[in-house]
């Protein structure tokens, strides 16, 4: 098998190493990652890009890890290969931080990566290599490094191959999956940036022995007169990866076809290129039907609009999850249940709300849903005191307050908008605060101060009972001065006597 030149090809349709790239292998010491190592070997300088490889030992298999440890740093130091290695207690790490095994060994290996990235980086500027410093592509790289977003000219190789995908897609499918989990495996995906940790980069990651079958990759090897290590965990069928690896994809060669993992990559590829599609067409909707904007910490406030649920079922859930994505900073653990509570929020009167994964907070608006993160914290959020001059944030609304000089005739020239008023500040006193209805409330409706019940405001209003704990209020004590988009009290509206003014603006941050 001319393993390489399939190798060159598969890497050029899916433009996985650029010239010049800095480029990372894992080499676990295993047959899958050894032939990895040889193949790129093999295409550096024909493909003109830089190679290191990164062997993370977890410490679980004693002596064994040990072995594979020295099995690989032999192997690269035959093939002149650099070589970073890392040493992690992964059991003690996990039982620390209370988190899985394969969890904690994932997350400790995209911090080797990384860590090795940049010591890579270094390597190929220095003066050893021949490269010049001020290398324009190499300069890009070092720029991006450190300050977030997606690194350009670095790649982390992964051994994953055909066998692989398929016990993935499989899973996935088994599990409960849409397109992008049936997929499986990509040939090019990012790991890092804001799903994982916003304040470092995403970095890219190649496959490109996806093509390849298992016994292809061990057959190559002998041919070659490679030999490898072979990791004992591979085997527990404790495992539920290694029970399909064991039974279900053999079973299936045997018995229902010998193609099956190849016409089952072949299904995972298409679903990749479906994803990507109606991702895209989604994307395209959403200029129109998603609003985004920030909160006072800086988080993520997402608007979707009720013509959502317009837009055909499948680009529906795009643009649900780009939603759910957006204000949770993950992707872990969203999926149809949360699609389907949002789609039924749509089905419900203004007010009415859903708790959702990582503090998610979406409430019913008259016009669509707002999503924030805050969740319960959010619906029982303290009153806001109001301390002068500024800006003040309050349940997904920003309040601008400005103080004034009064002056002959300035009631006169007050402008109608619903969500700017003007307050004798002398009336209204320093102790108001932003805050929701609370029972007892009252509103003053002359300028006598002949006052009635908030509810029954709300009542004459034909304000909604479930949307009436949502609007926000300017109060002191129970005294209601402002019914944020309503009436302001009688008893604090600006007169020709006005000696001082307190201008406030409110805006809901629903978009940018």
């Amino acid at each position: 098998m001319d393993l390489i030149r399939k190798a060159d090809a598969y890497i050029r349709r899916f433009h996985m190493i650029d010239e010049g790239d800095v480029v990372i292998a894992g080499v676990s010491g295993g047959a899958d990652s050894v032939c990895l190592l040889l193949v790129l070997d093999a295409l550096r300088e024909k493909r003109s890009f830089h190679l290191a490889a990164v062997h993370v030992n977890h410490n679980i298999r004693g002596t064994d890890a040990d072995a594979d440890e020295e099995y690989v740093r032999t192997i690269c130091r035959e093939i002149k290969i650099p070589l970073y290695v890392y040493s992690f207690p992964v059991t003690e790490i996990a039982r620390r931080e209370k988190r899985g095994l394969e969890e904690t060994g994932r997350l400790l290996r995209q911090q080797a990566f990384r860590d090795a990235l940049c010591k890579a980086e270094r390597l190929f500027l220095s003066e050893e290599t021949g490269e010049r410093a001020d290398n324009p592509k190499r300069r890009r790289v070092t720029e991006v490094r450190g300050r977030g977003g997606a690194a350009e000219g670095v790649k982390i190789a992964l051994a994953h191959h055909a066998n692989d995908l398929a016990e993935t897609a499989l899973f996935q499918a088994v599990r409960g999956s849409s397109l992008a989990g049936l997929a499986g495996i990509r040939p090019v995906s990012r790991i890092g940036g804001a799903w994982e940790d916003a304040r470092t980069e995403e970095l890219t990651v190649i496959h490109p022995l996806l093509f390849v079958r298992r016994w292809e990759i061990e057959e190559w090897l002998r041919e070659q007169n490679i030999c490898w290590r072979t990791d004992a965990t591979n085997l527990d069928e404790e495992y539920s990866r290694n029970c399909l690896r064991q039974r279900v994809i053999p079973y299936l060669e045997e018995h229902l076809n010998p193609e099956a993992v190849r016409h089952i990559r072949e299904l995972a590829e298409d679903a990749a290129e479906a994803d990507e599609y109606l991702h895209a067409e989604a994307r395209k909707r959403e200029s129109e039907l998603v609003e985004v904007g920030s909160n006072s910490d800086g988080g993520v406030i997402v608007f979707l609009k009720d013509a959502v649920m317009q837009e055909a079922e499948v680009i529906q859930r795009y643009i649900l999850m780009d939603a759910l994505e957006m204000v949770s900073g993950r992707k872990k653990d969203l999926g149809r249940e949360q699609l389907r509570q949002l789609r039924e929020l749509f089905d419900m009167s203004v007010g009415k709300g859903v708790d959702l994964p990582y503090g998610v907070r979406a409430v019913r608006r008259y016009d669509g849903i707002r999503l924030v993160r805050g969740g319960a914290e959010l619906a029982k959020s303290a009153a806001v005191p109001v301390t002068g001059e500024g800006t003040f944030f309050f349940r997904g609304w920003k309040f601008t307050c400005r103080r004034m000089r009064g002056y002959p005739g300035a009631e006169k020239k007050i402008p109608l908008n619903r969500y700017t008023k003007y307050f004798d500040y002398d009336k209204i006193g320093n102790n108001i605060v932003f805050r929701t209805r609370l029972a007892g409330d009252r509103i003053a409706v002359t300028d006598t101060g002949q006052t009635k019940k908030l509810k029954d405001y709300f009542i004459n209003e034909k304000i909604p009972r479930d949307e009436r704990g949502e609007i926000p209020l300017l109060a002191s004590g129970q005294r209601i001065f402002w019914v944020v988009g309503g009436r302001i009290s009688g008893d604090c509206r600006i007169t020709d006597k006005t000696k001082n003014i307190l201008e406030i603006t409110a805006e809901e941050m629903t978009c940018q």
